[in-house]
This record gives C-alpha cells, sequence and structure tokens, in this order.
C-alpha cells in the first residue's frame, strides 16, 4: 500500500515538474519572440528621422542615412529644408512599417488643420544584420521615389489627356451596348490584343449591368437612359524599374435602361443600378524617344450599395 502511495506521489509530483519546465520553456520562447522583434523593429529609427524633419534639424535627419559619406551634405540638407518649407505640419502621423516591392518604409502624414490638407513623406529602411541589426535610412530608395514622381509630373499633361480620353470613349461602347465601337477602338491604335481585351471588358461590363434584367427581355432590348460617374478620383504613378506609368480612376456611376414600347406591346421593362469601379491604364515609357504607349486596360466593377 506504502509503495503504491509512493508511486502516485511521485508520479504527481514528476508530472508538475514537467508541466513547470513546460511553462518555463514556453514563457521562455515568448521572451525571446518579443525580444527579437523589438531587436527587429525600425520604427524608433523612422520615428526620429521623422522627427528631425519636423523640427528642420537636417544634420540629425542626415545622420540616421544609410551610407551618407557618399551623399552630399549640402544637397540633402538644401533638398530637406526646400521640402519643408512647403509643407505644414499643424499635427502628425506615423505609420506602422509596411512592405512594397519587397522594400520596408514608413509614412509621416502631415497635417495642415486650417485647409486639411495633408502631405505624405517616405522614409525606406536599410537593415544590417539579423538578430540584432542596426536600422538606416535608405536615402537612395528616397531618390528613386521622388525622381519617379518628378517623372510624373513631366508627362501628366499628356497621360492625363490620354486617360480621359480612353475612359471616355470607353463608357460610350458600354452606353451604346457596342463592344466594337469605332472610337474605342482607333483609341486603341494598332494593338490587336489590346483591342480584344477592350472589346472583351466592354462585354463583361455590359453582362454585370444588366444581371439582373426581366428573364423576358434580352440586353438587346434595352436602350442605356441614363449613365453618371461621381466621386471620380484620380492617381497617378511611375515605376522607374519597369518603366511603366499608371493612370487609376477610382469612381462610382449609376445607370438606367428602359425597354421601347411597340404596337404589340405597351408594357417597359426598366432596369437600374449603382456599381463602384477602378479603371487603371498603364503605359510603357521609351526614356530614349521619350513616348508612352497605352500597354494594359484593368477594370475591377462591382455593385454598390
Amino acid at each position: 500500500m506504502k509503495t503504491k502511495m509512493k508511486k502516485i506521489t511521485h508520479s504527481r509530483i514528476f508530472s508538475l515538474f514537467l508541466t513547470l519546465i513546460f511553462i518555463a520553456v514556453c514563457a521562455g520562447i515568448g521572451v525571446g519572440i518579443a525580444l527579437y522583434q523589438d531587436a527587429n523593429d525600425p520604427t524608433p529609427v523612422a520615428s526620429d528621422y521623422f522627427r528631425a524633419f519636423i523640427q528642420r534639424d537636417f544634420q540629425g535627419m542626415y545622420n540616421k542615412i544609410y551610407d551618407k559619406e557618399k551623399i552630399n551634405k549640402d544637397m540633402f540638407v538644401e533638398k530637406m529644408r526646400s521640402l519643408r518649407q512647403n509643407i505644414v505640419v499643424d499635427s502628425y502621423d506615423i505609420s506602422d512599417p509596411k512592405s512594397k516591392d519587397g522594400n520596408t518604409y514608413l509614412t509621416l502624414t502631415c497635417k495642415d488643420d486650417r485647409t486639411k490638407a495633408k502631405r505624405k513623406v517616405n522614409a525606406y529602411i536599410k537593415k544590417e544584420g539579423f538578430f540584432n541589426p542596426d536600422f538606416y535610412i535608405d536615402y537612395d530608395l528616397y531618390k528613386l521615389e521622388e525622381d519617379s514622381q518628378i517623372t510624373v509630373d513631366q508627362y501628366k499633361n499628356m497621360l492625363t489627356q490620354n486617360a480621359d480620353n480612353m475612359m471616355n470613349v470607353y463608357y460610350i461602347a458600354v452606353r451604346e451596348k457596342d463592344a466594337k465601337n469605332k472610337n474605342l477602338l482607333n483609341a486603341l491604335s494598332s494593338d490587336k490584343k489590346l483591342k480584344k481585351k477592350a472589346q472583351k471588358l466592354v462585354r463583361k461590363n455590359i453582362k454585370q449591368m444588366f444581371k439582373h434584367k426581366s428573364k423576358k427581355k434580352k440586353i438587346k432590348d434595352y436602350n442605356i437612359v441614363d449613365f453618371e460617374t461621381n466621386d471620380v478620383k484620380k492617381f497617378y504613378g511611375y515605376n522607374a524599374k519597369s518603366k511603366t506609368f499608371n493612370v487609376v480612376y477610382s469612381y462610382k456611376y449609376s445607370y438606367k435602361a428602359e425597354t421601347t414600347t411597340t404596337l404589340t406591346d405597351s408594357y417597359y421593362y426598366k432596369v437600374k443600378g449603382k456599381r463602384k469601379a477602378k479603371f487603371v491604364l498603364s503605359y510603357k515609357y521609351d526614356s530614349n524617344s521619350e513616348y508612352i504607349t497605352l500597354s494594359d486596360i484593368k477594370i475591377v466593377d462591382q455593385k454598390s450599395k
């Protein structure tokens, strides 16, 4: 009997011992993960860089740059001073680290309380080491982004003129339910592949609009009598690596369609709806001839409440 009691006691003690070891190991792993995440967080470096910018401490900004010896200090200070003079900072916000094209960056959003205007400045991160790394600001990536914006500004008028026309002729084809609309096809020049894609998009767009039509009538029986776009926003971008411009329209549109009455059928059917969409136009840039060519069209279109 005593032997059995000892076995039970020892078994319980041993189980308790294993449990305590397990808890200790889990706690150690948790602490280790927390320490690793803290050591690999670039936020403090970016925050110091941004605060130096807000306080006009351009020397402090320069000290945070990776390989700063290769960057002309006077040119850097003058560039940051010029940028800071054009930004009102009544309040600001620093984002969490984000990733784009394999690069980590944080964004400073400066707010003008009077005009409600916002300006954003990115800080790209350069990491050296693994377990206890050092972080710096990658000014080369910032310059690449800045050069891209300059390139966009140079071609903005040309892009706007072409993109506005493309969006206009596309929706003329949709309103007329004509995927072979001459104005649309002419706007796409001689690119047969792009013409086929545009025609396919028009047909798909029309089917989406008439998805809930009456089963008694076909799409061809309807005429679109009203079509209106609103909340239109336009964004420009340039990828220096692929030498590609993007013009992105974000908007909502509403429409109404109805059938015509005839002598044999005095009743007419109606279809109406609201949708939100993104219209993305990509342009290839030839740096030698400084010429841009439409290379792709994408549309995301879905029902809006």
